[in-house]
């Protein structure tokens, strides 16, 4: 078998066991240019990952800013509902 293979073995008793090679793999992004449609015009793929990422994070500050301006607006809501509506604490003296 070693001979049919050309590759390195080990013998150990009655067994010939295969020395697996070590392997560093590089591996690289090609470079490719997308064509839109109907126009001569290239944009390479890199150049539309770094507008997907600046959307995505813009996408994420628009929903913090809403989200803070929801908690704004409903603790504005709650002083304004808390002025206008008659409770017990209206009605009560206080002594000291």
């Amino acid at each position: 078998m070693r001979d049919r293979l050309g590759l390195p073995f080990i013998d150990e008793g009655d067994k010939e066991l295969l020395i697996e090679p070590d392997f560093i793999i590089i591996s690289v992004c090609e470079i490719n240019e997308i064509t839109l449609a109907g126009t001569d015009t290239h944009i390479q793929k890199e150049f539309i990952a770094v507008i997907v990422v600046i959307l995505d994070v813009f996408s994420l500050l628009v929903v913090q800013i809403f989200l803070n301006l929801l908690i704004i607006m409903q603790k504005n809501f709650a002083k304004q509902f808390d002025m206008q509506t008659v409770e017990m604490k209206d009605f009560t003296v206080r002594m000291e």
